[in-house]
């Protein structure tokens, strides 16, 4: 919690938290205050462009349209297999899912001009505190040898949702913080259409720290620590750190705020 110095874990919630080490390029950044951890540009990045691990380097830069008026066009990523294309239109996704509420409010620019996008259709999925996905069984979900894409075994919709952009390329979802996943770092899955066209497939991503502070908090803290953290995920290795996909975060009331511009470009361009 925010109460107190940040740090990316809180010991009174976790048995062995003190014991949690931050990856290297983090370790610098522990005393960021209780009101705002800003995105990676400015927090996590070394000159605001990138970190690195002992293998790979990772782009990460991102901006927040709170902050600039600048774009960065968003990295393509890949979609996974637990993408659901008839999902409803809504704006609280949470159902009846438990965790820190995550307010995401996204703005969709051409990253020709970097201007709204009037019209385009975002989809947003992910993951519950428990790593489960809505419209699969855990039988399905366990299986680490899961094709590109999987049929769904239920009907279920909780954390799934599309949303159309106002006049200023704005789309808003309230939702809840991600968990974990037995091969991937915390992460929210995003698809955006413009005139019915794909135009980009990314994800989401948070700094480590945060996501140490997150799973540190019920009911996340049930199943400890993620096994894996970004440095160590293969979709941001593979994407070298899929830029333009780290949001701005902030406390917001009880729960969290992220802020983000979403760069895409357009083939009539």
């Amino acid at each position: 919690m925010f109460n107190k110095q940040y740090n990316s874990w809180n010991p009174e919630y976790h048995p062995h938290a003190q014991t949690r080490q931050l990856p290297k390029y983090e370790q610098l950044n522990q005393s960021l205050n209780n009101q705002l951890i800003l995105h990676h540009p400015q927090t996590q990045q070394i000159k605001g462009l990138y970190f690195t691990s002992n293998t790979h380097t990772f782009l990460t830069l991102s901006y927040s349209f709170e902050d600039t008026n600048q774009c960065i066009l968003s990295s393509q990523a890949e979609e996974g297999p637990f993408y659901l294309e008839n999902t409803p239109y809504c704006r609280d996704i949470r159902e009846n899912q438990t965790g820190e509420d995550l307010l995401l409010r996204l703005k969709v620019v051409n990253v020709k001009g970097c201007t709204a996008i009037s019209g385009a259709e975002v989809h947003l999925w992910h993951s519950n505190a428990f790593g489960d996905y809505s419209g699969y069984d855990n039988s399905v979900l366990e299986n680490e040898d899961n094709p590109e894409h999987i049929k769904p075994t239920n009907n279920e919709t909780f954390l799934r949702c599309r949303q159309t952009a106002d006049a200023e390329g704005m789309v808003e979802f309230l939702t809840k913080f991600p968990g974990w996943y037995e091969t991937r770092t915390i992460h929210i899955l995003m698809k955006v259409f413009v005139k019915e066209k794909e135009v980009l497939t990314t994800q989401i991503f948070f700094p480590q720290g945060f996501n140490y502070m997150i799973q540190s908090k019920p009911p996340y803290y049930k199943r400890y620590f993620s096994p894996v953290i970004n440095e160590d995920d293969f979709v941001l290795r593979d994407s070298h750190g899929v830029q333009g996909a780290w949001p701005k975060i902030r406390r917001k009331g009880q729960g969290y705020k992220g802020t983000l511009t979403i760069g895409v470009m357009l083939k009539d361009d």
